[in-house]
């Protein structure tokens, strides 16, 4: 469960990243 969250986080993470560079 923990690690799901993990990896959804990072997933949110670099969705921001890329709404960020465009």
């Amino acid at each position: 469960m923990a690690l799901a969250l993990w990896v959804f986080g990072l997933l949110d993470l670099i969705c921001l990243a890329s709404a960020n560079i465009f």
